[in-house]
């Protein structure tokens, strides 16, 4: 399903039954992927049995929410960008940050691949409170 939305062609993606809304900009090679954690996870918390596509984006989101959550007095460690254009990986590195209301933004300076994180707080991998930043292995 595609539709216009304000200089942009945005696209509803069913992955496994989740609700993926990518936009891609106009003249960019990168689609900007709206996720909410929560849609990937199953009654106890944990990334719902899917197939592999959906499986490996829960994955990489999961991944983004523990690395960013893990120590906010030290640097983040690097996060490869996930796409593969050309069938070859993408060599960007990840530019993670906060926003409001609890959202996790990326983007991958090299190919513009982005996305925004919603609903990770007080999952298993929001790693925010927890001691030493224990819990998830990253």
């Amino acid at each position: 399903m595609a539709a216009s939305a304000g200089g942009r062609d945005a696209s509803v993606e069913l992955l496994c039954g989740v609700r993926v809304i990518a936009e891609s900009l106009s003249g960019d090679n990168g689609s900007m992927l709206i996720t909410d954690l929560q849609h990937f996870l199953d009654e106890r918390g944990c990334i719902a049995p899917m197939p592999g596509p959906a499986r490996r984006l829960a994955e990489f989101l999961t991944h983004v929410v523990a690395t960013i959550t893990h120590d906010l007095d030290e640097p983040m460690a690097p996060i490869r960008c996930r796409r593969r254009p050309g069938h070859k990986p993408c060599a960007g590195f990840l530019e993670v940050q906060f926003g409001e209301e609890f959202e996790i933004f990326w983007i991958c300076p090299q190919c513009l691949d982005e996305g925004v994180i919603r609903g990770w707080e007080d999952t298993f991998w929001d790693l925010m409170f927890s001691p030493q930043g224990e819990g998830v292995p990253i």
